[in-house]
């Protein structure tokens, strides 16, 4: 994994969405997997965007690794926006994963992750 040093602008670049995923009747307090992404060679990721019926903490592990953690809140949605996109390789792993502690039902969630 690489990070620009200098900032890349989307606008001169087509994103593309590289990969989308939902998961419905996840329980509280387990953390589950929304997305698991593989990099089929050298690809660009600027954006993580992530959702839900409910509050959520969503876990983003890079090759294993927790690397962010964004929560929702009344909103029920956000993003990681990268200022600095990264590049991804062969043999990468992406793993997009939530908890959510709502003891009274079960909640569905997704996750998008765009490039250039």
């Amino acid at each position: 994994m690489s990070v620009y040093v200098t900032p890349v602008s989307s606008t001169l670049l087509p994103v593309t969405v590289k990969a989308f995923s939902a998961i419905t009747g996840v329980p509280n307090s387990i953390e589950t997997t929304i997305l698991t992404y593989a990099p089929i060679g050298y690809e660009t990721i600027g954006d993580i965007i992530i959702g839900g019926s409910d509050y959520g903490r969503f876990n983003i592990y890079i090759n294993t690794v927790l690397r962010f953690v964004l929560r929702t809140g009344p909103q029920r949605y956000g993003g990681l926006s990268l200022q600095r996109p990264m590049e991804f390789t062969l043999g990468d792993i992406i793993d997009v994963k939530v908890i959510h502690y709502n003891m009274s039902y079960t909640a569905d969630f997704e996750t998008t992750i765009t490039g250039i």
